[in-house]
C-alpha cells in the first residue's frame, strides 16, 4: 500500500515554483522548457497533432498533460530537496533503471503514466 503521502501527491507542492503561474494553473511553456521538448516532441508526447501545440493557450487535454509532466517534475524535484539543477540532469540523463532511456524520453515517447508508477514505487521504496 502506497504511503498517505502518496494520497496528498497529485497537487503540486512548489518545488519548483516556475512550473505554475499560480496554484493549479500549469505554466505549459516552463514544463516544455524545463523538459527540452520541441512543438513535435511536444505533440507526440501529449498525443495530439502538431498543429495543435499551442503554448501561450493551450487546449484542455494539452494542458492536463502539461499538469502531469508538471507533477512528475514536482515529484523528482521534491526527492531532491528542491534542487533544480539535479532535477532536470535526472530527467535528461540515461536510467538504467528505465532500460537506458532517459526520463524525458519516456514522456516523449508517450509513457508518461508508467514513469509516475515507478517514481511513486522508487519514492515508496519498492523498488528492486
Amino acid at each position: 500500500m502506497a504511503p498517505p503521502q502518496a494520497l496528498f501527491d497529485t497537487v503540486q507542492t512548489g518545488y519548483l515554483p516556475g512550473l505554475w503561474k499560480h496554484p493549479g494553473e500549469v505554466d505549459g511553456r516552463a514544463v516544455v522548457k524545463m523538459l527540452s521538448f520541441t512543438a513535435p516532441e511536444t505533440a507526440r508526447a501529449a498525443g495530439v497533432p502538431r498543429k495543435s501545440v499551442n503554448l501561450q493557450r493551450p487546449h484542455k487535454e494539452l494542458e492536463e498533460r502539461f499538469r502531469q509532466w508538471a507533477m512528475l517534475i514536482e515529484q523528482v524535484a521534491k526527492f531532491f530537496e528542491g534542487d533544480e539543477d539535479k532535477t532536470m540532469l535526472w530527467f535528461r540523463t540515461e536510467n538504467p533503471m528505465l532500460g537506458g532511456l532517459k526520463p524525458r524520453e519516456m514522456i516523449q515517447f508517450g509513457r508518461a503514466d508508467k514513469l509516475k508508477r515507478i517514481i511513486a514505487d522508487a519514492v515508496a521504496g519498492e523498488l528492486p
